[in-house]
């Protein structure tokens, strides 16, 4: 994996080498989202998140679906993207899921979340947007 620093393209680039063939899916926190294919399963179905000086942070979290995308919500709550409709919030630190999933239609293909909290969901060429209800624990 290599990371270039688009801000500047002076600046040297980032690779870090034990993330292999790692598919970056968003920027959270202290590091980079990524998307791994366990050998044997030929689709990404692991989430990683690496630091920019190459070490893991947090455990791997493996689905039973290939991963599709995933933003952050606030760090270190993440929403990750599956292939079976599903987006789930889950905590990167500890790999726990932190509320039951959502389930859409169809796979979701891009996420964001707004200035504001809501997310919204790409799913075929459709887009949802759902305002999580706000709590005085976890992530806002």
């Amino acid at each position: 994996m290599t990371l270039h620093a688009l801000d500047d393209l002076t600046a040297p680039s980032i690779t870090i080498p034990d993330a292999d063939d790692d598919v970056v899916l968003a920027f959270a926190g202290p590091g980079v989202v990524a998307a791994h294919t366990v050998p044997g399963h030929g689709r990404p179905d692991t989430v990683r998140v690496w630091s920019v000086s190459g070490t893991r942070i947090g455990p791997d979290i493996r689905g039973t679906t290939e991963v599709t995308t995933a933003t952050e919500r606030a760090w270190p709550a993440v929403y990750v993207g599956r292939a079976d409709g599903t987006i789930s919030l889950t905590d990167l630190e500890t790999g726990h899921d932190l509320c039951h999933p959502m389930i859409l239609p169809t796979r979701p293909i891009a996420l964001v979340v707004t200035g504001d909290g809501d997310l919204i969901a790409g799913f075929g060429s459709d887009l949802a947007r759902v305002r999580p209800p706000s709590t005085s624990h976890g992530p806002r």
